[in-house]
Parts: structure tokens; C-alpha cells; sequence
């Protein structure tokens, strides 16, 4: 099995460029062309905000490995890519296919998009409300925007101060 920081290794040395997407001002900066979009994950049953919060600790990871220097690809985060794609009227799906998908990642001006769902998620939430997780597993996909390519899927599963363990090499094929 492989942690979550090892999927985010071989992604960067496969799609790292120079240039960064991530702003507060989401309207004005998500256009900048990227590497890496993280879409909302489609929620588990009965956790309507699981979706958003595993999408927003993937992009706080690939973030924080940015600010210690480690070579991570350009990244519109669920948030600003949200906030963006609402502000032109697109609608993307909670549930999609690769297809639509890869449709809101080229919307955002993104090379890829990272894509899937929260299949099992336990609350852990704090005591002043902060969104936690004590169990979670999820199925992500890797797609390359233009041409509707899977470069990469596989599930995992974490507990909360533990990173995600993959059952296969994340993007070993890629």
C-alpha cells in the first residue's frame, strides 16, 4: 500500500510546471492555465459534506507541500474551482463520468483533474464544528482534461492523523 504523498509524488514529477493557480480570488484566478483541478468528491450516503471536506485535505496537503518547497504541481482547489464554474453558470454533477469530469477540469483551464468519490466516511467532527473524519474511504480517478483519459484510480482508505494507503502504486501506468 501506498500513502496519499507518494500519489502526489509521482503526479508531480509527471505533470509539475512552473506556474501556480491557487488565489484567494478565485473569480479572477482559477483562468490561469494548471495542472491539477480537484473537483468536489461525490459524498457518501448520509454525509452530505463528506465530499468537501476530503477534497478540501487533499488540496491543504499538495498546498502545504508547496510552501515546503516540494515540487507540486500548479492546483485550483475545490473551493475556488467551485466558486469559478458557479460563477459562469456551469453545473457540474455530483455523480459524473469521465466525460463531464474531464469537461469541468478543461472549464477551469486544468491539464488534469482529480475526480471520485467518498464511499465510506465516519464524522469526526470537533467541538466547535470544525468538519473531521475518524474513518474514510475513497475512489479517486486521475483524468487528463483533453483527451477523457484515466491515468491513474484506485481506492484508499484513512484514518483521521493518518495518510491515505492505496491498494495499488498510485499513476504507475501513467
Amino acid at each position: 500500500m501506498v500513502m496519499i504523498r507518494a500519489l502526489f509524488y509521482v503526479l508531480t514529477a509527471t505533470l509539475a510546471t512552473a506556474s501556480s493557480a491557487y488565489a484567494d480570488d478565485a473569480i479572477r484566478n482559477v483562468p490561469t492555465p494548471s495542472c491539477l483541478a480537484i473537483l468536489e468528491l461525490t459524498p457518501a450516503t448520509g454525509a452530505p459534506e463528506s465530499g468537501k471536506v476530503i477534497a478540501d485535505i487533499l488540496a491543504r496537503e499538495l498546498r502545504s507541500r508547496r510552501e515546503k518547497g516540494s515540487m507540486v504541481p500548479s492546483l485550483v482547489e475545490r473551493r475556488d474551482g467551485s466558486a469559478y464554474l458557479e460563477s459562469r453558470r456551469i453545473v457540474v454533477p455530483a455523480r459524473r463520468d469521465v466525460t463531464t469530469a474531464a469537461a469541468a477540469g478543461l472549464s477551469l483551464q486544468s491539464a488534469t483533474v482529480l475526480d471520485g468519490m467518498v464511499t465510506e466516511y465516519v464524522d469526526g467532527s470537533s467541538s466547535s464544528g470544525e468538519p473531521g473524519f475518524v474513518g474514510v474511504e475513497v475512489a479517486l480517478r486521475l483524468i487528463e482534461t483533453k483527451s477523457r483519459r484515466v491515468l491513474w484510480e484506485d481506492t484508499g482508505r484513512a484514518t483521521s492523523g493518518t495518510a491515505f494507503r492505496f491498494q495499488q502504486a498510485p499513476l504507475a501506468e501513467v
